[in-house]
């Protein structure tokens, strides 16, 4: 019930099936490097962002995070990120998705519809 759910920073880290509500910031927050975030999800929060991710070479795959975030992303991965693995998520359209370019987003489900690159 604080800023986070799931803070994790450093290197390799995972944070794996894990589901989240009731933070102010983020659901799942992720910095530093080479860390995973697999097979989490959310149910309807009310939250800036539901996953954010800072740093780079993270690996963001099979989740599900569908459920609506009020103001923010359901993934955003900020300025300072780059080359993160982005695959095999679930998004809805109208949650959203916040990014800038260098990272490699392939094969996740937007508005229950599959791209196969980018959103």
């Amino acid at each position: 019930t604080g800023q986070y759910c799931y803070s994790v920073g450093y290197e390799r880290n995972s944070v794996i099936s894990c589901s989240g509500r009731g933070a102010s910031v983020a659901i799942f927050s992720v910095t530093g490097s080479h860390n995973r975030v697999a097979g989490c999800e959310t149910e309807a929060v009310s939250v800036g962002d539901i996953l954010l991710v800072d740093g780079d070479r993270h690996a963001v795959a099979d989740n599900d995070f569908s459920y609506g975030s009020a103001g923010g992303y359901a993934i955003h991965l900020a300025a300072g990120s780059s080359y993160c693995h982005v695959h095999g998520n679930r998004i809805l359209l109208g949650d959203g998705y916040a990014g800038v370019a260098g990272h490699i987003i392939v094969n996740n489900v937007v508005g229950d519809v599959l791209k196969s690159s980018g959103f």
